[in-house]
């Protein structure tokens, strides 16, 4: 069974958009996903800017075992 989870929403209006800000809010959905859905995340999908592709490769390196995507709407150029 798969199951289309939202976890957790961020305002991060009035922040700098930086790889190492995004960095640190995955890696804290990471945590939660683990320690109270008892679940391990293997796939994050983020949006396609280069701030995120950044932080993709930095999330990626970190984790080996997370498959990191680009936002599929945003590559298709929907």
């Amino acid at each position: 069974m798969v199951l289309d989870l939202y976890c957790q929403v961020h305002d991060a209006s009035a922040e700098r958009k930086t790889a190492a800000n995004l960095l640190v809010l995955l890696e804290n959905v990471i945590a939660m996903v683990q320690d109270e859905w008892g679940a391990i995340v293997i796939v994050i999908v983020t949006d396609a800017s280069g701030e995120c592709r950044k932080a993709q490769r930095f999330l990626g390196r970190k984790y080996p075992y997370i498959i990191v995507l680009d936002c599929y709407g945003h590559q298709a150029c929907i």
